[in-house]
């Protein structure tokens, strides 16, 4: 199970190196800190980030509870691309992404990853 520090806050950091029930999920670009079933989730080797049978699945299946801390709702809200792939909103595809990567026991193969991305020309945020 990976137990490094993420770059979303000191409470997260400071709960994975704390509380022994806790852990993050192994997908480089979208980790995500777990406590039920942590130990599975974090095991998981997804290449998706936000697929049905991944973490974000599993929350939607399990009705899971999400914690927010002084986020604005646009910055913390990832749940929501797990809809916009459910869905197969058209404005957006499967991108992939290839490097290095180091698993939790320390060895570094390369890997590809894919996540739906937003098409470039789409704008953020409609006004």
């Amino acid at each position: 199970m990976c137990l490094l520090s993420g770059s979303t806050g000191a409470l997260a950091n400071w709960i994975l190196k704390n509380r022994p029930e806790f852990g993050r999920t192994a997908h480089p670009i979208y980790s995500l800190m777990v406590c039920k079933d942590a130990k599975m989730l974090a095991n998981l080797n997804n290449i998706d980030a936000f697929g049905s049978y991944l973490p974000f699945g599993y929350m939607y299946k399990f009705d899971a509870k999400m914690a927010f801390f002084n986020v604005a709702i646009n910055m913390g809200i990832t749940f929501t691309h797990y809809v916009k792939e459910a869905l197969q909103v058209p404005y957006r595809y499967f991108k992939p992404f290839t490097a290095g990567y180091i698993d939790a026991n320390g060895v570094e193969t390369k890997r590809t990853y894919v996540m739906y991305v937003r098409a470039a020309g789409v704008k953020k945020y409609a006004k």
